[in-house]
């Protein structure tokens, strides 16, 4: 315990806690449009779609290769 105490005591000394103000998304936020927004919803979709898409396709080859 006493040995616990000691290092805590000069771990602490040697290096203090610092204290900073955490930075908003504010800033960072800020460029961001509501059009961006849409654009990127859309995007999104068509990336899902793709998707499914390309299963259909090939499950479309499968059945035609049979």
């Amino acid at each position: 315990m006493l040995f616990k105490n000691t290092f805590i005591y000069y771990f602490n000394v040697a290096l203090p806690v610092k204290k900073i103000k955490a930075k908003t998304n504010y800033i960072a936020q800020r460029w961001i449009t509501k059009s961006l927004i849409v654009s990127r919803k859309i995007l999104e979709y068509i990336q899902i779609y793709q998707r499914i898409l390309r299963k259909v396709l090939n499950e479309a080859r499968r059945k035609e290769s049979r």
